[in-house]
């Protein structure tokens, strides 16, 4: 008689493990790609223990792709901030890692919050006829309709609408994987 219960427990004890594992080898491709792999396991769906916290990565995601869709110049913002401090905690270890959590989620709470309110009130019919159309990965809604005047700005905001139906689809698996967890063997 087996426990499946303990064993996926252990399985994502086992991929975190790996992950520091991986911290401390040279770093080719490969290595980069399976660190971001497992760092995007644990974030999606806790390395397929938690189905809640996938769909909920996939509302969260799908909303802020949506916003980086229908504000494109909030996204260059943005990523002049949150990247940089990003990249930095994902290579740290330990202290500095979590200060630079820390002031990550102060920048994202204080600053990128009450913008993503303002933008969300601003917008709020477009918010509500394009977010769920937005979350069905086969449905391509016309980003024409989001009053974006520069060639620039519809570059961006392709792009960005793009990286969001990427992520819901991500999500969507992980979200299947985390219900299949009890039916592997």
């Amino acid at each position: 008689m087996s426990n499946t219960i303990e064993g996926l427990k252990y399985k994502a004890i086992e991929k975190d493990l790996y992950e520091k594992e991986l911290m401390d080898k040279d770093k080719s491709m490969q290595v980069w790609g399976e660190i971001l792999s497992i760092k995007l396991s644990k974030l999606s769906n806790n390395h397929g223990q938690n189905w809640l916290k996938a769909v909920l990565f996939t509302f969260v995601s799908g909303f802020i792709f949506l916003t980086f869709s229908i504000k494109p110049l909030f996204f260059i913002q943005s990523l002049y901030i949150l990247l940089p401090i990003s990249v930095i905690a994902f290579l740290c270890k330990d202290i500095y890692k979590y200060l630079l959590n820390t002031v990550l989620i102060y920048i994202i709470l204080f600053w990128f919050t009450p913008f993503l309110y303002e933008i969300v009130c601003s917008n709020q019919l477009l918010y509500i006829d394009n977010f769920f159309p937005y979350l069905m990965p086969t449905i391509f809604n016309p980003i024409s309709s989001f009053n974006i005047t520069t060639n620039n700005e519809r570059l961006i905001s392709y792009a960005t609408y793009f990286m969001g139906k990427i992520a819901i689809g991500y999500g969507i698996v992980e979200i299947v994987q985390a219900f299949r967890k009890l039916n592997s063997k």
